[in-house]
């Protein structure tokens, strides 16, 4: 059985093989016979086998390599540990001892037994060593959006026969050691209640308001959020929670699951009497195994419960909408760009016949050649941005295809932003209008692409800004298409830069260059389109801002790029 556990830890997290000699050190150090030891051996190492034979089976038949598991991770992932040590232990954004305090009775326990297991503590420590060192020195050591340290939830289990053991001899302690244990036990279980008691997901919305995203090789969110208390997401966590905010298992449509409730609370009571009887002198052995039962049948009632809850009123967090989306609307020529890793899983299982997928890293070097490449093979670019502000311009993916692909669309799925960008086409037009607008704003020059397709053709449209004083105002850029007769065709009103970089941040003489880009009928380049820009006030759209070029002034604040 302990090598059938093994296998299936490592079958769910690879990492896990990193305990792999310190298990067989373990077996071989038995206090056993030789042959003894050789049986216990050669059943771990089969009952290893099953699942690490079903593993290879699996990445055999999804990936063409029996060792590719799907993780692409190399060498350049890695840099020194001491970073993701100091964070997985003391931080208060992910520290051990903030997330689960009752761990530090482990320490304790290690030197109440550390002469009759000196062997086990010996392992025990190098084996702990081991995954801090790996997973410390590991780029996303911290696990993105979650509650503590994720990456060494599966050591823990190892820490209970230590912790066990200070526990055994509480009623021996004196009473002010008591207490300290009461006192670390009580604020462990106070933790946990905070992070189920709401929605972990408003806690990083706070934070990406409050700190926005910061990411370096100490943390996603820089230095100051992993190490500033405040900005715990536990301290965060803690202070959003009021009545409105709760997000609670136990109640169904507004109203108290009784059955549910009352299987906790059971459960609760049976884990304090397994607690007090194995605390006692002379351990209660049948009393155990009836808290165990009871325990498992308090379980299976919370199962049952939770599973009667349909799903289908719950609304999704965008992912399989977005990528649903995509699937429904993809054209040939068209990529997939995100920047959210767990979209990966999603597409291999859902969605297979989605278009070529680049889901990349937020390291600019190795991400930067990759996005050009998808921008030489491809019309279109897709892009999924997960978990974001819209808009946020700390989620530099979004902003560099903003910058060097044309803006056609974008919607909004929950927490996931969709956005779709026409790769640069050849250019059919240039000019330059140096026309002002309001005595703040120039219009240097323009220049127009086009890509064509078998019934429409898309318009790409570059247009350089400068801001000639300091402006408070924030106007919205409007692009007009029309047909001959002046009748509008197409009408691309937008905030500069896609969003991000609205008129009030334009600097003097700073040059802003915008891009968007929008759908023409084919026949139009034949027929002829006129087009046309202008600025207008965002809180009064009928204000347009007056023009002038070369002294004269535009009676209706138009900039004809095209004539009609």
């Amino acid at each position: 059985m302990s090598g059938l556990g093994f296998g299936l830890a490592v079958a769910a997290v690879p990492p896990s093989v990193l305990a792999f000699p310190f298990v067989v050190a373990g077996l071989l150090h038995t206090p056993a016979t030789e042959g003894r030891r050789f049986q216990a051996a050669v059943g771990w190492m089969v009952g290893m086998a099953l699942p690490a034979l079903a593993m290879i089976l699996y990445n055999l038949l999804r990936f063409g390599n029996p060792l590719d598991s799907g993780y692409r991770i190399g060498l350049l992932d890695f840099g020194l540990p001491f970073r993701g040590i100091l964070g997985f232990l003391v931080s208060p954004g992910r520290g051990l001892i903030f997330y689960s305090p009752a761990v530090l009775l482990a320490v304790p326990g290690c030197l109440r037994i550390r002469l009759e297991h000196r062997a086990e503590i010996g392992r025990l420590s190098m084996l702990w060593l081991v995954f801090l060192l790996f997973f410390g020195s590991w780029r996303d050591w911290h696990g993105g959006w979650s509650w503590g340290p994720r990456y060494l939830v599966p050591l823990l289990p190892l820490l209970f026969p230590l912790i066990a053991n200070v526990w055994e001899s509480f009623h021996r302690l004196h009473p002010l050691w008591r207490g300290l244990i009461l006192l670390v036990v009580g604020l462990s279980v106070l933790v946990q209640v905070i992070g189920v008691a709401g929605d972990y997901v408003n806690t990083e919305f706070i934070l990406e308001r409050e700190i926005g995203n910061q990411p370096d090789r100490w943390y996603y969110r820089g230095p100051q959020g992993l190490f500033h208390p405040l900005y715990s997401p536990l301290v965060v966590q803690a202070r959003n929670l009021q009545p409105g905010t709760l997000d609670l298992a136990w109640m169904i449509d507004g109203r108290p699951d009784g059955a549910g409730i009352a299987a906790a609370g059971l459960a609760l009571l049976l884990g304090g009497l397994a607690l007090w009887a194995a605390w006692m002198p002379r351990p209660a052995t049948r009393s155990l195994i009836l808290c165990g039962a009871g325990l498992l049948f308090c379980a299976w009632i919370l199962v049952a419960r939770a599973t009667e809850k349909s799903l289908r009123p719950f609304r999704g967090d965008g992912r399989l909408e977005a990528l649903a989306f995509v699937s429904a609307h993809q054209a040939p020529g068209d990529a997939l760009v995100s920047d959210s890793g767990y979209l990966y899983t999603l597409i291999l299982d859902q969605y297979p016949h989605l278009p070529p997928a680049y889901i990349l890293p937020g390291e600019q070097d190795f991400s930067v050649p990759l996005l050009n490449l998808a921008l030489s093979r491809h019309d279109r670019i897709w892009f999924i941005g997960g978990y974001v502000i819209p808009g946020d311009p700390g989620r530099w993916i979004e902003s560099w295809l903003s910058r060097n692909a044309f803006p056609l669309q974008r919607w909004d799925f929950a927490f996931y932003r969709l956005s779709l960008f026409s790769t640069p086409g050849e250019i059919i037009a240039a000019g330059d209008p140096e026309a002002v607008f309001g005595d703040i704003i120039r219009l240097k020059s323009f220049r127009l692409a086009q890509q064509r397709g078998q019934d429409q053709v898309v318009l790409q449209l570059t247009l350089y800004w400068e801001a000639l004083q300091p402006i408070n105002r924030d106007y919205q850029i409007f692009v007009h298409a029309y047909d001959p007769g002046l009748n509008l065709l197409v009408q691309a009103d937008h905030v500069p830069v896609y969003g991000l970089r609205p008129t009030s941040s334009w600097r003097p003489g700073e040059p802003v260059e915008d891009r968007v880009a929008f759908y023409l009928p084919a026949e139009r380049l034949e027929t002829g389109f006129a087009l046309a820009v202008g600025l207008y006030d965002l809180d009064s759209p009928g204000d347009r801002l007056p023009v002038r070029i070369s002294q004269e002034t535009s009676p209706d604040g138009r900039v004809w790029l095209i004539t009609p």
